[in-house]
């Protein structure tokens, strides 16, 4: 069981995956499991699978997952998983992971804390209200009040689950703004953890871990690539905003609250005359912004369609170009060079909230820029830019572009 996580960060194309897969090869004694974010990279077929001779991983396949993983576990095998299994594992998952002395290697930062997007202020109002919930004053753990159960169709049962879970807390400033957080042991139940990321200080995951008081470290047992940076730069074309799009916000809470539906004309403007003007087909471009201005259940919201880049029906599949702005850790969108990025990034309110509140006495504070920097470069470097081929970059938010044009000229 460590108190320590090490960390392999280097820019995108510096061989993080390819180093520490060449390390396991060089350790083939140890035990393994290997988190990442999609099945496709760690599934029969994927990257780790292809990449591998002296050891051999198994891969959770059957319906229930985390039922197989356990029988893998007992049986003492080298795992790959997804970050959703991974976060989804039991008491009894962690026993025997603690006890077989696994190496836990996760390619790109875990989730381990995220906002409570089910329920909002007013339940949480009406559940103190009706004393069903309690606070735990040192560590804002959420309690529910009483052993009575609810039944599944209730609309609480999920809330509850929170709190039986211990997983459910409050920020100090504001009792009505709520995360939840997995239990800290699915990192720290490992001998080693190692995780491979860029951009990790002062971004989410850095600031949980030391609150929660585990020490972070670099892992010195690769060597990474040298990157070109000057190639790097001369590999992306970059277009500003346009003039109409200066004063649009482009937050999530802006397109939800603000935006005009003359507001989502403009984007979607902006978004087919990038792509037309850097004569590129809708098969070589993605574009981003908040998925339910995509696609959404509500016959209220007005979708943002770009005129031959939203959606096309080819025979019995749909091809869109819209790609999630959280999208990690795959290679399905390598052949892809014009982007539009419309979207401005900000860590979840409760979460930075969160951090800030209990990190403040340790001097821990969340970095709002490096999470949306991080976000983006994880975005852009789905695209052909990962083999060295040039792109063309349209940002339609006007702090975004000024962030990453910082940070391209730091390189």
């Amino acid at each position: 069981m460590t108190q320590v996580v090490e960390i392999v960060e280097g820019i995108m194309g510096s061989g993080k995956s390819t180093g520490i897969i060449n390390w396991m090869e060089e350790n083939p004694t140890e035990k393994y499991i290997y988190v990442s974010p999609l099945l496709s990279e760690v599934g029969e077929g994927g990257r780790l699978s292809q990449s591998l001779s002296n050891i051999t991983f198994e891969y959770p396949v059957t319906k229930n997952k985390a039922d197989e993983m356990l029988d893998l576990l007992k049986l003492g095998k080298n795992i790959a998983c997804t970050h959703v299994l991974y976060s989804s594992l039991t008491a009894e998952h962690l026993k025997y992971i603690e006890d077989g002395g696994y190496i836990l290697v996760i390619d790109e930062e875990i989730n381990l804390i995220s906002g409570v997007s089910e329920y909002g202020r007013g339940d949480y109002k009406w559940l103190f209200a009706n004393d069903h919930i309690e606070v735990i004053p040192e560590t804002g753990q959420v309690c529910w009040k009483g052993d009575e159960s609810l039944l599944k169709d209730n609309k609480y049962y999920k809330f509850k689950t929170y709190c039986d879970n211990q997983s459910l807390y409050v920020t100090k400033r504001d009792q009505y703004m709520m995360v939840s957080q997995l239990p800290i042991k699915l990192l720290n139940c490992a001998k080693r953890v190692i995780i491979l990321t860029y951009m990790f200080e002062g971004n989410v995951l850095d600031c949980f871990l030391k609150i929660k008081g585990l020490k972070v470290v670099p892992f010195t047992e690769i060597k990474l690539r040298e990157v070109d940076v000057e190639e790097v730069k001369s590999l992306i074309k970059l277009i500003k905003p346009a003039k109409s799009l200066l004063q649009m916000n482009m937050t999530l809470s802006w397109y939800d609250n603000k935006a005009t539906n003359d507001d989502l004309h403009e984007i979607a403007k902006f978004i087919r005359n990038c792509a037309v003007s850097s004569k590129a087909s809708r098969d070589d471009v993605i574009y981003t912004h908040p998925k339910n201005r995509f696609d959404s259940d509500s016959k209220s919201k007005t979708l943002i369609k770009p005129l031959g880049f939203y959606r096309k029906k080819i025979g019995n599949v749909e091809s869109v170009c819209w790609l999630a702005s959280s999208t990690k850790a795959t290679n399905l969108y390598a052949d892809k060079w014009c982007l539009i990025h419309c979207y401005n990034r900000y860590p979840q309110t409760p979460v930075e909230a969160y951090i800030n509140d209990y990190g403040s006495d340790m001097e821990v504070r969340l970095n709002a820029e490096v999470f949306a920097l991080s976000e983006m470069l994880q975005w852009v470097w789905r695209s052909r830019i990962r083999k060295g081929e040039p792109i063309v970059l349209a940002i339609g938010s006007a702090r975004m572009c000024r962030i990453f044009s910082r940070w391209l000229e730091s390189l």
